[in-house]
């Protein structure tokens, strides 16, 4: 059996703003993943989107200005299912970057190089 994955990572270390980064992702055969893209790009075309970025839908900026709350809450309500139809699993870890990444020693981070790397390490 082939599987697939997806994963994305939220927030970067080096910016002073983030607070927390995290990477999360999905799982699935190789038949439903690509069941799951044809669902998908269906989806995104019948809302005239190129992706699913909830940095910006989330906020109703980019791709998503013109929408309002309903339509935001249509898209999601048609890509949800999709995925709760064909992944098999979701992984996911974060990190607070206050107290479990910036405040290390600077040898420990600078052999980890970035908060990523050293998630599981540094719980």
């Amino acid at each position: 059996m082939i599987l697939w994955a997806y994963f994305d990572e939220s927030g970067h270390s080096d910016d002073p703003n983030v607070h927390a980064v995290s990477v999360a992702g999905a799982v699935a055969t190789t038949r439903a993943w690509t069941q799951l893209e044809r669902e998908w790009k269906a989806t995104l075309g019948e809302f005239g989107v190129k992706e699913l970025h909830m940095k910006y839908l989330s906020h109703l900026r980019d791709e998503y200005k013109c929408w309002d709350v309903s339509q935001r809450e249509k898209f999601l309500a048609q890509l949800l299912p999709i995925m709760n139809r064909h992944v098999s699993e979701y992984i996911g870890a974060a990190m607070v970057l206050v107290g479990n990444w910036r405040g290390r020693d600077e040898d420990l981070r600078a052999r980890l190089r970035d908060p990523y790397y050293g998630a599981s390490s540094m719980a």
